[in-house]
């Protein structure tokens, strides 16, 4: 396979946009994003969790946004135990998903880079 990463990038987006599909994604960015998920939280709590991970995990990941706002709707929406919980499930995730992206999709982009500075070079790129 030539174009092994174009073909997981592509299997990625095509994932992606199936996600914003199949997901309520004109109500929630319309309105307000907080009383979406608190109102979706009343009614069913394991929607609101999985609504509530797939948006922090994929903001987390792409737009680097600060941690602790995620963790102040998490406390606001679902409450101490399962918002922290929460948080910290699609903390992980995020992390996951960019750690990826830096391996699969960005070493060949940053490597040269990192080359140029002597102290990276010779710890990290010598043997």
């Amino acid at each position: 396979m030539k174009n092994k990463k174009l073909w997981i990038f592509l299997f990625f987006l095509l994932l992606f946009l199936l996600a914003l599909f199949f997901l309520p994604v004109k109500e929630i960015f319309q309105g307000n994003v907080l009383r979406f998920l608190q109102d979706k939280a009343e009614e069913n709590f394991i929607f609101s969790a999985f609504l509530y991970l797939v948006l922090c995990a994929l903001a987390g990941a792409f737009l680097a946004l600060p941690g602790i706002t995620y963790a102040l709707i998490a406390g606001t929406v679902f409450h101490a135990f399962w918002g922290t919980i929460l948080c910290a499930l699609s903390a992980s995730i995020s992390a996951g998903i960019s750690f990826l992206m830096g391996r699969y999709f960005l070493h060949d982009a940053i490597k040269p880079k990192l080359e140029k500075n002597p102290y990276i070079k010779k710890y990290f790129f010598s043997g």
